[in-house]
């Protein structure tokens, strides 16, 4: 893995890049974190994937692009999309795919170590990707929860 990011603040608002890229020769990142279930997927599939994975290790080109606005002193909101081009999906040379994200986030202080936040993030998934979100191509998700650091 390695990668490049920088930030700059203008006013209340932060704008940020990065890119992230990597190289799997063990197959551990299909095997254990981007696939279906270790449930529907079969021992000798996974085999193959580590198998796959020394000749074809999969690669990520990711890059993403956001902003934090300091809307308030105590409320903050951030956007953020990442693009992953991904190379050699679960060992297979020439099984590449794209995964595209969005996030947006607020965070709300109650004090200085106590924050409330909610977010929506949403991805979508193409060609060889599509392994990593079972049973569809696309992804929504919702959360919210209160964060206190100790």
């Amino acid at each position: 893995m390695f990668g490049a990011a920088g930030k700059y603040s203008i006013g209340p608002a932060k704008i940020f890049l990065g890119y992230l890229g990597g190289k799997d020769r063990t197959g551990a990142i299909d095997n254990g974190f981007m696939n279906q279930s270790a449930a529907s997927i079969t021992p000798p599939a996974t085999a193959a994937v580590a198998a796959g994975a020394v000749n074809n290790p999969r690669k990520d080109h990711l890059g993403y692009v956001g902003t934090t606005y300091q809307a308030t002193p105590a409320l903050a909101v951030t956007g953020a999309f990442y693009y992953d081009y991904i190379e050699n999906k679960n060992g297979i040379a020439g099984n590449g795919g794209h995964r595209y994200a969005g996030v947006l986030l607020a965070e709300y202080s109650l004090s200085k170590r106590t924050q409330v936040y909610g977010t929506v993030d949403y991805n979508h998934v193409s060609g060889g990707a599509t392994t990593e979100l079972p049973g569809a191509n696309n992804q929504l998700g919702v959360a919210a929860g209160i964060r206190h650091i100790f």
